[in-house]
């Protein structure tokens, strides 16, 4: 019984990730882009494969419990992504807190 309640919480959460994705494709591909982890061009191709792969895995988990392998895979990608992402804005502010502003930088008097 639990087993399928959070089989089907995880199943929601992709099923609405992918919708949401999808209502709004441009705006998708610039937030993949914006991770900088993909070339841009491989950005693009990745905003158009992952909200079906989503939503196909949100539906295998209602529907069998097949997708369990997929589905932990996708989430270790995103939060191998995210991590990533993280270690780099760490990486930005250190040095941002160590390093002197500029003397000709626009904006700073």
């Amino acid at each position: 019984m639990t087993a399928s309640v959070c089989r089907f919480t995880i199943a929601m959460i992709f099923a609405l990730s992918a919708i949401h994705s999808m209502r709004d494709w441009a705006v998708y591909t610039a937030q993949v882009a914006q991770y900088k982890i993909l070339p841009v061009r491989l950005a693009r191709i990745a905003s158009w494969i992952l909200p079906p792969v989503q939503l196909a895995i949100g539906i295998m988990l209602v529907i069998t419990n097949t997708a369990c392998m997929p589905g932990l895979a996708l989430m270790a990608l995103f939060t191998a992504a995210i991590a990533i992402n993280v270690a780099a804005a760490a990486r930005i502010s250190s040095v941002a807190a160590v390093a002197p502003p500029a003397k000709n930088s626009p904006g700073l008097s």
